[in-house]
């Protein structure tokens, strides 16, 4: 929970932060280029926060040694069950024993042509809604703040109301609305009803798919 709730948050950010300081007209945006940020001002403001992580990952994280773990681990079990040091055989054993197993199988199966069918992309898909729908560069950053903040909210509900439900339930209830969602201003535009309301679609949705919390080998093709 934790995990994907900071997850969101930096995700957050960082759309804001396209939205309001990399916008210029240089970048396909909407606003003055002399008050927005350039590409390297853009890559420093990121450079920031990346050095901060890294310098408290190398010096800040400490790790228990062989030893420190061993008493840790005798306070709870006998050390005779505990297994200090593993060669890399036998993690690749380890491996390969419960992928023998049935299950665990057909869950790498999917996972493997779930990529392979539901995750390709074109680079041209930001063009699509940039020069065929006219988005401009600001809506596509709110929208997907937009959708970020629907997942905290359907995050937050599941996680007060919604922990008893049925899983397959949740999954069933999440796709089909997602898709609804994304259907309806995808034919609006598509149709030449609207040209705006594709920017209310895929990028809302895919947000909405990367933060919600259904697990990740339950999200459908969202692209």
């Amino acid at each position: 929970m934790t995990k994907r709730m900071l997850y969101m948050l930096g995700s957050f950010c960082s759309s804001i932060l396209v939205a309001f300081c990399f916008n210029g007209k240089l970048y396909s945006g909407s606003f003055d280029q002399a008050y927005q940020l350039s590409f390297q001002a853009f890559m420093a403001v990121l450079l920031l926060p990346a050095a901060i992580t890294f310098y408290l990952c190398w010096f800040r994280v400490q790790e228990l040694s062989a030893s420190e773990e061993l008493d840790l681990e005798c306070d709870v079990k006998s050390s005779d069950s505990f297994v200090v040091n593993s060669s890399l055989q036998d993690h690749f054993r380890k491996a390969w024993v419960l992928l023998k197993s049935n299950n665990f199988f057909c869950v790498a199966m999917f996972l493997f042509w779930q990529v392979i069918m539901c995750q390709v992309s074109t680079p041209a898909l930001n063009y699509v809604s940039y020069q065929w729908a006219g988005v401009k560069m600001l809506q596509a950053s709110l929208a997907n703040v937009f959708g970020i903040l629907l997942s905290a909210v359907g995050f937050r509900v599941a996680q007060m109301y919604l922990l008893n439900l049925n899983w397959r339930v949740i999954i069933g209830v999440t796709v089909v609305a997602t898709v609804v969602l994304d259907a309806v201003p995808q034919a609006l535009t598509i149709f030449d009803v609207f040209s705006q309301p594709v920017l209310l679609s895929w990028r809302i949705t895919h947000s909405i798919h990367r933060y919600c919390c259904v697990p990740d080998s339950a999200r459908p093709c969202c692209e």
